[in-house]
């Protein structure tokens, strides 16, 4: 997972992701939509409680 940059606030992506993600980008807004790129976090699961199981 991508961390947002510390002072920007914005989500980083590497290079390469950003050249093949800028042609569909292009296409996207050729057909008058908005592109945005957001950082989406992902939460830590709780751990369930471990059950007694008898046999």
């Amino acid at each position: 997972m991508r961390v947002p940059y510390k002072k920007p606030k914005k989500p980083g992506l590497p290079f390469f992701s950003k050249v093949s993600l800028r042609p569909i980008v292009n296409r996207i807004q050729a057909m008058s939509f908005g592109v945005e790129v957001h950082l989406i976090e992902k939460q830590l699961k709780a751990k369930a409680p471990k059950s007694s199981a008898t046999p």
